[in-house]
């Protein structure tokens, strides 16, 4: 009895995936070299097909040790370029995001015209540059350096009627600032402010932010100051005296 039980389907099975590889294997020689010849031809295709794109570059330019930018460093440039669709894709894979930095060393201190070209940009000579713009740009280079300031508290508004501002402190009295030499050594003095005393009644204690108001230079030191006010009646302190 169990000898006539049979397995059908595995025979049928079989058969099925026989027959797939005998049309897999079937002129296997002609069959690869259509695949080659078919690869190649899409290659080709990929390297032939120009295409035209839009670049939006955020160009930076960097100033060595001992020296800094000043005003504009970062520009947005738009570079139009044509290639094949093979230079284009490879140029998008190996760029690192739209950052574009150019080292000031040979531009020297001072303001240069900076004339942009497909060298600066870092474009490859695979890809043919049909418009920069801007294509011009000014950068101005100084020597970077800091000095010793005193703090000035900058005091707005008037106390409650019949009193006034005695004297005020800054803590700490004295920063240092950091910036192009020539702004650095017109700056006399950094405010800390500004701090109202309107309809105030008895002394007081801020703490307020350190300005430079030079574009360029900032403080090193800390953000902000401590601002001790003190307010009196002038009758009174007269009268005491």
């Amino acid at each position: 009895m169990n000898d006539e039980i049979t397995n059908l389907p595995e025979p049928e099975q079989s058969d099925r995936f026989a027959g797939l590889r005998r049309a897999l294997t079937v002129d296997l020689p002609l069959k690869t070299l259509a695949l080659v010849v078919a690869f190649f031809f899409w290659t080709s295709v990929q390297l032939s097909t120009d295409v035209e794109e839009q670049l939006h570059l955020r160009v930076s330019f960097r100033a060595p040790e001992g020296q800094m930018v000043v005003g504009d460093k970062v520009f947005r440039v738009q570079a139009q370029v044509t290639g094949s669709l093979g230079a284009m894709e490879q140029y998008t894979r190996r760029r690192d995001g739209d950052a574009v930095y150019i080292p000031t060393d040979s531009f020297g201190l001072g303001s240069s015209t900076i004339y942009l070209n497909r060298d600066l940009l870092g474009l490859p000579k695979s890809l043919r540059v049909i418009a920069i713009r801007p294509s011009v740009v000014r950068v101005k280079v100084d020597r970077r350096v800091t000095k010793q300031v005193p703090v000035r508290a900058q005091i707005i508004g008037t106390p409650s009627a019949g009193l006034t501002v005695k004297r005020w402190d800054v803590v700490p009295d004295q920063v240092t600032i950091d910036g192009p030499e020539q702004e650095v050594g017109a700056l006399k003095e950094v405010l800390a402010g500004p701090v109202s005393v309107e309809e105030e009644v008895g002394d007081m204690v801020r703490l307020a932010k350190l300005r430079t108001g030079v574009l360029g230079v900032q403080v090193v030191d800390l953000h902000e100051a401590e601002v001790r006010v003190e307010i009196a009646a002038p009758l009174l302190d007269r009268s005491i005296k």
